[in-house]
């Protein structure tokens, strides 16, 4: 079982998800990321509802990983993968890094350092604790 701490975090960390999916989605994320489209520019359907759609099953995965980490299953695997995409999420920054002007989600993305240190701080202490 999992701190209440983490509990907490975590669920911040998939609320935020959401609402990036949303800014990405706003912003036109899906015709500019090249891994998006690399991986989904094939597929013949409009990018828009392949996003939407690859959002909502992106989203419904977080909210049952969060549901099956409060019960205790698999709790340190499926934080430990929340904890590397927060992780990817710096890619936004980097890019407006590199180019000098805004990338879709760079707004929500400054939060991910935030809630993923705050995160992987919780999710280490939870690792020593069951240490042999």
């Amino acid at each position: 079982m999992i701190s209440q701490k983490l509990r907490t975090i975590f669920l911040l960390a998939v609320a935020l998800f959401v609402v990036h999916g949303i800014e990405e989605f706003l912003t036109g994320f899906y015709n500019i990321d090249w891994l998006f489209l690399l991986v989904f520019g094939k597929l013949g359907s409009s990018l828009a509802q392949t996003f939407i759609i690859y959002q909502l099953v992106l989203w419904a995965l977080l909210g049952l990983s969060y549901v099956l980490v409060i019960r205790g299953k698999g709790t340190r695997i499926l934080s430990s993968i929340i904890g590397v995409i927060m992780l990817l999420e710096l890619q936004h920054l980097y890019e407006v890094a590199v180019t000098g002007k805004y990338y879709p989600g760079a707004y929500t993305a400054i939060l991910f350092p935030i809630i993923g240190f705050l995160f992987w701080k919780e999710l280490i202490k939870e690792y020593k604790k069951y240490e042999l």
